[in-house]
């Protein structure tokens, strides 16, 4: 067997996009004529990243169980056994196994048994090296697609899977059952299973543990629960969820969204824990509007609450004062006892104001050492009684490591005149004449 390896090689046309591709595959070449065999595994070896040959197909069995190749290339009468009975025990190992099978026999059983098998390709003896590489360049690339295809499945199931909401991939369309796909990995938690082969993919069990508001099982909705959650979806719906045995049965809110997928026949169906998000919100409010060191409110928080009190009593009346007080030389504090120090006693102090002070009242770290206390309903007067109290209870406490310290305050209460920066700039002005005046000590206005 005489070929022209530079005509081959001539003839073919490989784009650097399947000449890479190619180098990433590995090949089973099975074959009993040694001559054959050596040839055209030279050919594929300058043209596939790797190649091993077989010179029988139990031979190609135990080389295919060890190597794993992507694509098989076999003859199909050969000693101990054939080809086609190779390729059949291979199928049932892979079913996704590019096969391509090599003869000069044109016997329509053969061909009848190689296309149940699922065989991709037949080339015929003599196999021309540029018409076997075509084949299985075009198996190659099925297998590149079918590669493609399969990581973005897993691509996709991994979204699905770290999403927090339930999610839920069904086939459905009006007079059929629907038929569950995908439950990505918090909906099984929910179910208690493992995974999909452990749920059984079964449309009963989903509807039994959805409910309506009216707590009915969806099981009972004319037209299935499908149906039901399309119809309501322009709407929001919100449904309930079962989780966890009869006795026991937890029910949870879920708000609902659903989306075809191209088709028409496959709906994708979020369920958001509603008890879940509020939670979240809660926790991002209090991180957003808490002092990380103190637990007072901040900055930000304390002045939408100011507003909204001086906008109370110009609509209803009464009195609004405010107390802004800070820590005195308590830079002093930090630089002979460090900031972790300073930070206890800060957090220690507020822990002491918060506890003479009404539930109504809001304290909030103004910035640094400096603390602004809002107190709906009091006068000035009762405003300063309080100042004088806390004062008196700061400079009275004796602080781990640190000793006494003592705090200035400046009181003051809303005028008919006043907006919220007149109040606090007012507030400012006395705790700096508090100041000015020795500290430990209380200045109103």
């Amino acid at each position: 067997m005489r070929h022209s390896w530079k005509a081959w090689n001539m003839a073919r046309r490989v784009s650097p996009e399947d000449r890479t591709f190619l180098q990433t595959i590995k090949l089973l070449f099975v074959e009993d004529d040694a001559e054959i065999r050596k040839q055209l595994s030279e050919f594929l070896s300058r043209e596939i990243g790797e190649v091993a040959a077989a010179c029988n197909g139990e031979e190609g069995l135990s080389l295919y169980r060890e190597m794993r190749p992507d694509v098989i290339v076999t003859d199909v009468q050969m000693p101990i056994k054939d080809g086609l009975t190779m390729a059949e025990e291979i199928r049932h190992l892979d079913p996704d196994a590019a096969m391509i099978i090599t003869s000069a026999f044109n016997d329509e059983s053969y061909l009848l048994r190689a296309i149940e098998i699922g065989v991709d390709a037949y080339v015929r003896k003599p196999v021309m090296p540029r018409k076997l590489l075509a084949a299985i360049l075009k198996s190659a690339r099925l297998l590149r697609e079918r590669r493609r295809v399969g990581e973005a499945n897993l691509y996709a199931r991994f979204l699905l899977d770290i999403f927090p909401n339930l999610m839920l991939v069904a086939t459905w369309s009006p007079g059929r059952e629907a038929q569950v796909e995908y439950l990505n990995r918090p909906f099984l938690d929910l179910l208690g299973c493992e995974d999909m082969a452990a749920y059984g993919g079964g449309d009963l069990e989903i509807a039994e543990i959805m409910e309506t508001l009216e707590q009915e099982p969806l099981i009972h909705e004319r037209g299935g629960w499908v149906h039901f959650l399309l119809e309501s979806r322009e709407r929001l719906p919100i449904i309930y969820m079962r989780s966890g045995s009869a006795s026991d049965a937890v029910r949870r809110a879920y708000a609902v969204n659903a989306n075809s997928l191209p088709g028409g026949e496959k709906y994708i169906f979020s369920f958001t824990d509603i008890e879940r998000i509020e939670n979240q919100l809660k926790s991002l409010e209090k991180k957003a509007f808490t002092d990380a060191l103190t637990g007072t409110c901040t900055r930000a928080k304390l002045k939408g609450f100011l507003f909204a009190e001086v906008e109370r009593v110009r609509r209803h009346g009464g009195a609004l004062s405010l107390i802004l007080f800070d820590i005195d030389h308590f830079k002093r504090v930090n630089d002979r006892f460090g900031h972790a120090q300073g930070d206890m006693v800060l957090v220690e102090i507020c822990r002491m104001v918060t506890g003479r002070i009404r539930a109504s009242d809001m304290l909030s770290r103004w910035g640094g050492e400096e603390f602004l206390l809002v107190l709906p309903g009091v006068g000035v007067e009762a405003a300063q009684q309080v100042a004088d109290k806390l004062r008196t209870v700061i400079a009275g406490r004796d602080f781990a490591q640190v000793g006494r310290v003592t705090g200035s305050f400046g009181v003051t209460q809303l005028l008919a005149s006043d907006d919220v920066h007149l109040l606090i700039e007012r507030a400012d002005m006395l705790l700096s004449k508090a100041k000015d005046a020795g500290r430990n000590r209380v200045e109103a206005g």
